[in-house]
């Protein structure tokens, strides 16, 4: 007798294409198994497993004993598996490596826990790429300005790292004026950001992720334990460029790297 998966998924893009995705991997590969979806607030029939897509669909699950898995969602939560919009450092690394060959000073100012593992694991890789990285820990957002402003003559390009409390839509002003103003070109931290101008980052594949989760899903029917599968990040790293902001900042990057860009605005 085959298991039974919830899949908890508010709508909008693009959460509903890793969900039509999810749903068509899964009935696919999982021909013994049944699907369920559900949405939030919705009550969760008794099922082998829960799938969580989106950071709305993880938070709306409380007192989830039945393993459950969280895509799609900036952060783990304790005792679920997951799988974070977040990309490994090799790979974001690569990304500016082949852009901005000549910039070797990565600056970075981070604030919490979180981004201070990813600042401590990016030191003992940037070498590896000919790069040095200058990083500043800051207390609250409010130091923002003045962090950015002591890395202005010191580093060649503003890295952006994941941090909620530093990146997000009220700082947003803050980092791109001092990137414009300084010439110091910023690596976002999205698609999103690319597009308000930073000069390139990562974007995401959402049938890449959902297709994934499906994945992730089969394993813990499989009884992988919750554990073993830990937090993952996508395998796919696609990435925007904005053109507009390279020229206002009077960089010029090899066509390969416009060639290959998921998008470019």
């Amino acid at each position: 007798m085959g298991g039974q998966a919830i899949v908890v998924s508010t709508s909008g893009d693009p959460i509903n294409i890793a969900a039509m995705t999810f749903e068509q991997t899964f009935l696919q590969e999982r021909k013994s198994d049944s699907l369920i979806m559900v949405e939030p607030g919705q009550q969760i029939p008794d099922a082998d497993v829960v799938v969580a897509l989106g950071s709305a669909s993880a938070k709306s699950l409380v007192d989830i004993e039945t393993p459950t898995v969280h895509c799609m969602t900036l952060h783990a939560q304790e005792g679920s598996a997951a799988l974070v919009l977040e990309y490994p450092i090799e790979e974001q690394l690569r990304m500016i490596q082949k852009a901005l060959p000549r910039s070797t000073r990565l600056g970075v100012v981070y604030s919490d826990d979180h981004s201070a593992k990813f600042v401590e694991r990016a030191r003992d890789l940037v070498a590896n790429y000919g790069k040095e990285l200058i990083d500043v820990r800051i207390n609250r957002p409010s130091e923002l300005n003045k962090a950015l402003k002591g890395l202005a003559n010191r580093v060649d390009v503003l890295w952006g790292v994941p941090d909620v409390t530093l990146y997000n839509p009220v700082t947003a002003q803050t980092v791109l004026v001092f990137s414009f103003r300084h010439r110091v070109p910023f690596i976002g931290l999205s698609d999103s950001w690319v597009e308000a101008g930073a000069a390139i980052g990562p974007s995401y594949d959402p049938r890449a992720i959902g297709k994934q989760c499906a994945g992730i899903a089969g394993e813990l029917l499989d009884g992988t334990p919750v554990s073993e599968i830990g937090v993952r990040m996508p395998t796919i790293m696609p990435y925007t460029v904005n053109r507009h902001s390279l020229e206002t900042l009077n960089m010029s990057v090899a066509s390969s790297v416009i060639e290959d860009a998921d998008h470019v605005y």
